[in-house]
């Protein structure tokens, strides 16, 4: 086979070996063919000769012209870096353009646009509240049929459950959520109605609070206090006041006013005020 046969040129070599897929290894075996019958030794060291010679052509080739571009480089350093200053003042100027002028206008039109944005603000607190609104209804309107549906309802069915699972806390704040509820109907001939449906989830609450506290009281071992002679000792007789400290009867009181007069009386009074 001719020897140039299956070698790049120095000039594809830049376009061979850009590409990522690229291995040392494949490009040998894609550029010398391999052994085979009709090939002979000579054949492929006069291939293999050819090839690392464009090679070491083509890499010859590529360091003249990179340093010609670093020579390039290193004789303009000096007008590149004129030119660089030249736009870093450049975008000074524009900072300083933006800030004078550039800027305020921008804030006035933030001024001038925040009453729109109040509005929006507004409006979406309406929104929210609106929502609120809405869900209240949803949940007054579940309530009311609750209430209208025969026994055990859903609401007592879901309580129920809150109580045999032992969560008493979120059965209580269920109840809660009801009773604060049942406001949307005050003053209406339903109120009492919905009030006495939810008094009644609070009984049952309460009931197997009640339930369960005694059970467990009554399961809870109980031990009898010794007895003592202190107990068994009767307890002593209330001490008699002195007779200045004994306070008078009305019958001695008005004994004492008619023999000591006026002040008699006025010192009777103080008496019973003690």
């Amino acid at each position: 086979m001719d020897k140039t046969e299956g070698v790049q040129p120095a000039t594809a070599l830049v376009e061979t070996f850009a590409s990522a897929s690229v291995t040392p290894t494949g490009y040998v075996n894609a550029a010398v063919p391999g052994l085979d019958r009709t090939t002979t030794l000579a054949g492929l060291h006069a291939d293999a000769v050819a090839l690392l010679s464009t090679l070491d052509s083509g890499s010859q080739d590529l360091i003249g012209k990179l340093e010609g571009i670093v020579s390039d480089m290193l004789r303009n350093a000096g007008r590149l870096k004129y030119e660089v200053e030249l736009l870093a003042g450049d975008v000074e100027s524009f900072q300083d353009t933006v800030e004078r002028d550039v800027r305020p206008r921008v804030e006035g039109e933030i001024a001038v646009k925040s009453k729109p944005m109040e509005r929006l603000e507004m409006l979406d607190l309406v929104r929210r509240r609106l929502l609120d609104v809405l869900d209240v209804f949803a949940r007054a309107k579940a309530l009311d049929a609750d209430v209208r549906a025969a026994a055990p309802t859903p609401y007592e069915a879901e309580i129920r459950e809150l109580l045999a699972a032992g969560d008493v806390a979120a059965a209580e704040t269920r109840v809660e959520a009801w009773r604060a509820l049942v406001e949307v109907w005050k003053n209406t001939h339903e109120y009492a109605a919905k009030q006495e449906h939810v008094e009644r989830l609070r009984r049952l609450v309460e009931e197997h609070v009640f339930s369960t506290t005694a059970a467990a009281a009554a399961t809870a071992p109980t031990t009898a206090a010794p007895a003592t002679a202190a107990a068994a000792t009767p307890p002593p007789p209330p001490a008699v006041p002195p007779p200045g400290d004994r306070q008078l009867s009305s019958a001695e009181l008005f004994r004492q006013e008619a023999r000591d007069g006026y002040y008699g009386f006025l010192d009777s009074l103080r008496k019973m005020r003690q």
